[in-house]
């Protein structure tokens, strides 16, 4: 399946996009589904799943969480459970989520944490290398929309680093034009957020750009690949991971049908 799993609509503050747009943009793309992560809220999961039901689009819910260490992905496997965010997330003197708090909250329901654009230097909080001293990661947004190149390269280096699967997602704010240009395969099917769960933990996602990336001239061509982009990914790559046992290996690259 291949899904958009970072995507905002307009109750995330600044944003223009309504559920109806993601969802018709979402049939456009030819998508499987998205997952509707909204900042701080999940105030429009329950519309966006009735919308994308009568789609026949997969909606799945989670929320992008600002915090004092960057910004991350929450996925639980029942969000149409969870009481107001405030209520259960720990808030700082800048309305920023504790990340202690987050991390045991999230643990404690079964959910996992994907870091969000770690290497975006624009964002104050990015926690860049820092992230090593972060316990509870399961992934690593290594393909975000509107990110310059190195920061997702440097994303993809650290995922590889550490033997933890990468994710992509379109993280549109302006443009609806660019949902789904980054997203997410995965082999198995995805039906509920707590299949999206297990994929992420069993290693089953696969960061995938549609259509080719722009480089800089002095990257525009891999020099084991003559004649192709470096990062032309017209399909997912394999990426390093760690087996239970410990030393490196690459991961399979999933099979077309």
């Amino acid at each position: 399946m291949l899904i958009d799993l970072h995507v905002h609509s307009s109750h995330t503050q600044g944003i223009p996009f309504s559920l109806a747009d993601l969802v018709a943009r979402a049939k456009e793309r030819k998508l499987d589904g998205f997952c509707l992560t909204d900042v701080n809220t999940l105030a429009g999961a329950g519309e966006a799943k009735r919308l994308g039901s009568e789609a026949e689009i997969t909606v799945l819910a989670g929320f992008e969480a600002r915090t004092d260490h960057g910004h991350y992905l929450v996925f639980v496997p029942d969000p149409d459970e969870l009481p107001e965010i405030s209520s259960w997330l720990r808030f700082d003197e800048k309305s920023r989520i504790v990340f202690s708090s987050l991390i045991d909250s999230v643990q404690s329901r079964q959910g996992v944490l994907v870091a969000a654009h770690p290497y975006d230097r624009a964002i104050d909080e990015s926690p860049c290398d820092r992230l090593i001293k972060l316990e509870g990661i399961a992934a690593i947004e290594v393909l975000s929309g509107g990110r310059k190149t190195m920061a997702d390269e440097l994303a993809e280096e650290f995922a590889a680093g550490f033997g933890l699967p990468g994710i992509g997602g379109s993280n549109c704010h302006d443009d609806l034009e660019a949902m789904g240009k980054s997203a997410t395969l995965t082999i198995d099917p995805v039906e509920n957020e707590a299949d999206l769960i297990e994929r992420i933990r069993s290693g089953d996602v696969w960061p995938v750009s549609i259509g080719k990336l722009e480089l800089p001239p002095r990257r525009a061509r891999d020099s084991r690949s003559p004649g192709r982009s470096s990062r032309d990914t017209r399909g997912p790559s394999p990426r390093p991971r760690r087996d239970s046992r410990g030393p490196r290996h690459s991961r399979p690259r999933p099979k077309k049908s």
